[in-house]
């Protein structure tokens, strides 16, 4: 999950609460539009929005859950001069929590490469239908469908790192580096998060340009 604000030539728009995407969301951004964001540890925004749950593949203002306290980190935000200054407002207002507690260690786990589901769930003491349930309850997806968009988010931050090359990766051995079973599954996984191909992704972070899905350019 995100929390996001947005400012439209130095003016701001809003800010924004950004929840778990399980398909793929082509952003529309306007010429002189610019954010900040805070992108949250698996299920940990759910500390500050217990109604986590209802956000799933949603993107709600931030003052339905938070009210006039929304409003005050906005206002704070948009008189900040510098990106170093909303920091200490953010950071002012998510303030760190306790010591981790033994779902938020186990929740961390799926954030590994390799990360079996009974395993987790039985290294901090849950059976795995326990730990199914309360995953559900605090980030809005089952454990398996969690661990799913981590795999694939570990994979987008890897192809960005090569962005700066020119050739193409062997996409077989990135597969297996990824954590998934082949390449196609690879694929597969790949175009149902973003709706697009690995290489595709790769072309549109080397040219700086937003990618658009094959269903968006099937009706352009």
């Amino acid at each position: 999950m995100d929390l996001l604000f947005s400012k439209q030539d130095a003016q701001p728009v809003g800010l924004t609460v950004v929840g778990l995407m399980t398909t793929p969301v082509a952003p529309s951004v306007e010429q002189g539009q610019s954010f900040f964001g805070v992108r949250f540890r698996p299920a940990m925004a759910s500390a500050l929005i217990p109604e986590v749950v209802l956000l799933t593949d949603k993107v709600e203002p931030l003052e339905s859950f938070w009210g006039s306290r929304a409003n005050a980190l906005l206002n704070g935000l948009a008189e900040c001069s510098c990106v170093e200054n909303m920091v200490r407002i953010i950071e002012q207002q998510l303030r760190p929590l306790e010591p981790a507690a033994v779902l938020d260690r186990a929740l961390s786990r799926l954030s590994s490469e390799n990360a079996e589901l009974n395993r987790v769930a039985a290294e901090h003491g849950m059976s795995t239908r326990h730990f199914r349930r309360r995953c559900q309850v605090r980030s809005g997806v089952s454990p398996k469908l969690l661990s799913r968009i981590l795999r694939f988010r570990r994979a987008v931050e890897r192809i960005r790192i090569r962005e700066g090359g020119h050739a193409q990766p062997n996409w077989a051995d990135f597969a297996a580096a990824c954590g998934f079973y082949d390449q196609a599954h690879f694929i597969h996984e790949f175009q149902t998060f973003s709706g697009v191909t690995p290489g595709r992704f790769l072309q549109s972070t080397r040219s700086g340009q937003l990618v658009k899905s094959d269903c968006e350019r099937n009706q352009a």
